[in-house]
């Protein structure tokens, strides 16, 4: 949905000859779905047990660790994914849709061979995350070869700033976890813990100047009802 929202300011943006503005929405646009993908996944993956056993009650085998296998999956998908609406706007796309369509191909035959040697069912989605991390360069590289695109930027604006938030997150939900008599009360300050511990950290670290004014300004037309200070990318 958000691809969709932002895709035509890239593609307009491209063909007037705004190639800088083309790259700083597919920036934005990686950074947005994967924080907001984030926000939602790194509180499950932490308490999947927990929220598994809260709704099922017996939880099937290997369960936990598909989900969370699928999560890590999910929030590969939405960083590899944000480079699409700019490669519709640069239009040639053919050599590079063959290309990933015969990376994709490729899983069948692999989770086959995963399987005919009795390796760990979550093999499957090892082999998922890293043909998505594999596509995720090919994708970025495929993209500084047509229009410059900035990848060491991307890499550390984006990519490394968001890893070190999530694993500041995950620190500061160890160190403060409590040991509660109840499971569900103790689940429960866990996930507040880390989404309050990971917003923090996304807003001090992962996003820059201007959006941490679109941010405040947010803040203040939604709780404050003062809407006087505004900017825009």
């Amino acid at each position: 949905s958000m691809g969709l929202a932002i895709s035509p300011q890239i593609t307009k943006s491209y063909s007037s000859g705004q190639v800088d503005r083309s790259i700083r929405l597919t920036f934005l646009l990686a950074k947005a779905q994967s924080l907001m993908m984030l926000l939602v996944a790194l509180p499950i993956f932490i308490e999947a047990p927990r929220l598994l056993n809260l709704w099922l009650g017996a939880v099937p085998d290997y369960t936990i660790i598909f989900v969370r296998a699928i999560l890590l999956l999910s929030v590969t998908q939405s960083l590899e994914t944000s480079a699409g609406p700019l490669f519709l706007a640069i239009g040639r796309v053919k050599k590079f849709e063959v290309v990933a369509s015969l990376f994709t191909l490729l899983v069948l035959p692999l989770t086959y061979a995963c399987y005919k040697f009795d390796l760990h069912p979550v093999f499957y989605y090892i082999v998922c995350i890293v043909f998505e991390i594999v596509l995720f360069f090919y994708s970025y590289i495929f993209l500084v070869r047509n229009v410059s695109f900035p990848l060491w930027s991307f890499l550390k604006e984006i990519v490394f700033r968001i890893i070190l938030a999530v694993v500041i997150s995950l620190f500061f939900q160890m160190l403060f976890n409590t040991k509660i008599s109840s499971d569900v009360t103790q689940m429960i300050i866990n996930l507040l813990c880390v989404v309050i511990v990971f917003a923090i950290s996304t807003y001090l670290i992962v996003l820059n100047k201007k959006e941490k004014v679109l941010v405040v300004n947010y803040i203040n037309s939604k709780v404050f009802h003062n809407t006087d200070d505004k900017s825009s990318i």
